[in-house]
């Protein structure tokens, strides 16, 4: 009987160094459980910098601007679809700034940003109210000089004007040329271009800016 005792009393000690040993390896099981999942936040949209002097070259006449968002979530497909290879989409909202003259929209302003080497050039586009074109600026790159000066001259620029999204943006066939040190900075000011001018025709469809149809 007392031996019986003895070895349940073994047995019970054996059991409680046990519970205490997985206890005490409980905070690391706690601490993997509870260790933070990796969060990619989408991309901050690019604003705005310079809305008086874009304006003045973009819409001359025009004295204000608002600005709305239009979500592009239930268009995405489409989105993809006529961008095709060419593009992508790293966020579902789209900054628009429709500009006024005399508190009557004459067009709307977009923002977009182009890959680059030395940094993300951005990209302002201007669109009249048939959503064609009327200009294109460069409001921040970090290019070399050589770079930076064909892909903000003027008359390479002013090759975007008139178009809408179904043109093919292509260097060399609706856009002039570059050397090729900057072929490949304009192909991705092309492509941007092309993303953001899309995204706002299939963004816009029905939707009213200032009180009036965008279509």
């Amino acid at each position: 009987m007392k031996r019986t005792i003895a070895t349940i009393g073994m047995l019970g000690i054996a059991l409680l160094v046990a519970v205490a040993y997985v206890f005490s390896r409980t905070g690391d099981a706690i601490e993997i459980a509870r260790a933070p999942s990796q969060h990619i936040a989408a991309p901050e949209m690019c604003p705005w910098r310079n809305p008086s002097a874009d304006m003045k070259a973009l819409f001359p006449g025009s004295d204000t601007f608002e600005t709305t968002t239009i979500v592009l979530s239930a268009v995405r497909p489409r989105i993809l679809q006529r961008l095709g290879k060419r593009g992508f989409m790293d966020t579902t909202a789209l900054y628009v700034y429709p500009v006024m003259a005399h508190s009557s929209k004459v067009g709307c302003v977009l923002v977009q940003r182009a890959p680059a080497r030395h940094g993300a050039i951005e990209v302002v586009v201007g669109l009249d109210n048939n959503n064609k074109i009327s200009g294109v600026r460069i409001q921040r790159q970090r290019e070399p000089d050589a770079v930076a000066a064909e892909i903000s001259h003027s008359d390479w620029l002013k090759s975007y004007e008139g178009k809408d999204g179904s043109a093919p943006f292509e260097i060399g066939e609706d856009l002039p040329n570059v050397s090729a040190t900057s072929l490949n900075y304009a192909k991705a000011i092309a492509d941007a271009v092309r993303m953001v001018v899309i995204q706002y025709e299939e963004g816009s469809r029905g939707v009213k800016l200032h009180g009036k149809s965008v279509l």
